[in-house]
């Protein structure tokens, strides 16, 4: 449902801002570790969780991944393998947001852990601007190592609405997995299920928007 109510906007961060391929970082860690590592894995293991959720620190993650490889492992072959899923920023994309985030109260909420956010702020730094993203594009980039709460789970959601003082009605969620559309959904908030490959941003926001 459309509303020219909306007033803020949260961004999910991987395949709607930042270009990611999950598949890349699923075959070279199981080249790394001789283990079927894959997508599911990746959102529902429980180190995994454990790890995007800030509960583990990276050195206890990448030491259980060592302990259960079949072949031998080491810490700095994994890390690059870790995050190959990460890739790029359109400049297009960037463009945007800073249109974007001058008429409405933008905010980031991704499920992230410490080596990708490590990886992703050089690389701001080394392409656009780490100061501009965190300090004028968007009011608060939530990172769930950070707050503790991953999505789907409601209370994430429900942290960023509390945290901000933001209404449910006049928020609008971007996400990429139709689960966390769902649960946003279920507390009020306004919601679009993206799929980069098919949808462009802007327009699809536009379109929303208007």
């Amino acid at each position: 449902m459309k509303s020219n109510r909306i007033k803020n906007i949260i961004f999910d961060l991987g395949n709607v801002l930042l270009d990611i391929d999950y598949s890349l970082t699923a075959k070279r860690l199981s080249e790394v570790t001789g283990l079927d590592i894959n997508r599911s894995l990746m959102d529902h293991g429980e180190t995994f969780n454990k790890f995007e959720t800030g509960k583990i620190p990276y050195v206890v993650f990448f030491n259980y991944l060592t302990k259960i490889s079949v072949k031998t492992a080491l810490i700095n072959d994994m890390l690059p393998a870790w995050n190959a899923m990460l890739l790029e920023i359109q400049p297009s994309t960037w463009s945007f947001l800073r249109s974007i985030s001058t008429q409405y109260n933008c905010y980031i909420l991704s499920n992230t852990n410490e080596t990708h956010i490590q990886w992703f702020d050089n690389y701001l730094q080394k392409h656009f601007s780490k100061e501009e993203w965190y300090n004028e594009l968007f009011k608060k980039c939530f990172y769930s190592h950070e707050i503790g709460l991953r999505k789907p789970d409601k209370y994430c959601f429900e942290y960023v609405l509390n945290n901000e003082g933001l209404i449910a009605s006049e928020t609008l969620f971007i996400d990429d997995t139709l689960e966390n559309i769902e649960s946003a959904i279920t507390l009020g908030i306004n919601a679009i299920h993206f799929d980069r490959k098919s949808q462009d941003l802007e327009s699809t926001l536009q379109n929303y928007l208007k």
